[in-house]
C-alpha cells in the first residue's frame, strides 16, 4: 500500500499516492508551493502526518536505497599515444629539466 499526500487548494483536495517516503515527500512539498495548504502524508500503516510533521516522517533505511551511478573510470592513455602528443610517459615536457 502507498503512501498517500493530499493538499488542499481552491479547486479541491488534491490527492496523490508514491511508494516510497522521499517521493510523499517531495510530492508534499510540491504542493505546498503550489500554495496548497493542509498537507499531509498519510503512510501505509495509517498515521498522518501533516506539513509541520515532516522531519518526524521516517526515510528508507540508506541499505535499501539504490546506490548512485558512477562514471566509469577513466583508463590512462599509452605511452604511443602520449609521445605523439609530444609529451613523455614521465610526464610533460614543462616539468623536464633542461640540459646544460
Amino acid at each position: 500500500m502507498p503512501y498517500t499526500v493530499s493538499g488542499t487548494d481552491i479547486r479541491g483536495v488534491n490527492t496523490a499516492r508514491r511508494r516510497t517516503p522521499e517521493s510523499a515527500l517531495k510530492k508534499a512539498r510540491e504542493f505546498i508551493a503550489r500554495a496548497c495548504y493542509d498537507v499531509r502524508i498519510t503512510t501505509p500503516e495509517g498515521r498522518t502526518y501533516h506539513s509541520a510533521e515532516f522531519g518526524d516522517l521516517p526515510r528508507t533505511p540508506a541499505a535499501r536505497q539504490p546506490s548512485p551511478k558512477h562514471a566509469p573510470a577513466r583508463q590512462a592513455r599509452p605511452a604511443s599515444k602520449l609521445a605523439k602528443a609530444g609529451e613523455s610517459s614521465q610526464g610533460s615536457s614543462l616539468f623536464q629539466k633542461k640540459p646544460a
